[in-house]
């Protein structure tokens, strides 16, 4: 979200807790903010039990939540947008995000973000168990955008690194030390 110069729009796929839109929202510049999730009970069950979550984002005028397979849910609108973020289970052979994290899915991602726009996804634990897995995604991201770069965080909740891929057009100034991909 700070790297975009005006974030208005924001889609977040997946984020079931809330805790993504709730993140978002709290950019001043954001008018509107769709999260997308597949599952409903999970979103349910996230609002009752863990509300300091998602911080009462999902109350919040500006906020739109979707009940709906995020794949079909994009393929199927047209809307555009300046911030989407990816924020799902991880990418598991023939897991329920699978589908997700193709560059067929990526290309689809890429056409709804509008001129400048930023798109973010976690890449998964950054261990040497997992670095095929870890490198697969920048490959599979520089099929739709042009401008692809790595990053990691330490992720308190998970106890490791954790690594993102951030991705845009030409315009994406990315200043984490990391190369273009």
């Amino acid at each position: 979200m700070l790297l975009h110069d005006n974030p208005e729009r924001v889609l977040i796929i997946g984020g079931g807790e809330g805790a993504s839109l709730a993140r978002s929202l709290a950019a001043q510049n954001v008018k509107h903010a769709t999260m997308v999730d597949i599952d409903g009970e999970l979103v349910r069950q996230c609002r009752e039990h863990l509300p300091e979550w998602a911080d009462g984002a999902f109350e919040d005028p500006r906020a739109s939540l979707i009940i709906a397979d995020g794949r079909e849910w994009l393929e199927n609108n047209t809307d555009k947008f300046d911030v989407i973020i990816m924020d799902l289970t991880d990418q598991i052979d023939l897991g329920p995000s699978f589908q997700l994290y193709t560059p067929h899915f990526y290309k689809t991602v890429q056409s709804h973000l509008n001129a400048g726009g930023i798109f973010v996804v976690q890449a998964g634990e950054l261990s040497m168990c997992r670095i095929l897995l870890t490198q697969c995604h920048p490959r599979n991201t520089q099929n739709a955008f042009p401008t692809v770069q790595t990053y990691i965080q330490h992720v308190p909740t998970f106890f490791a690194q954790w690594s993102f891929v951030i991705a845009g057009d030409s315009g994406l100034k990315c200043e984490f030390g990391s190369q273009d991909h």
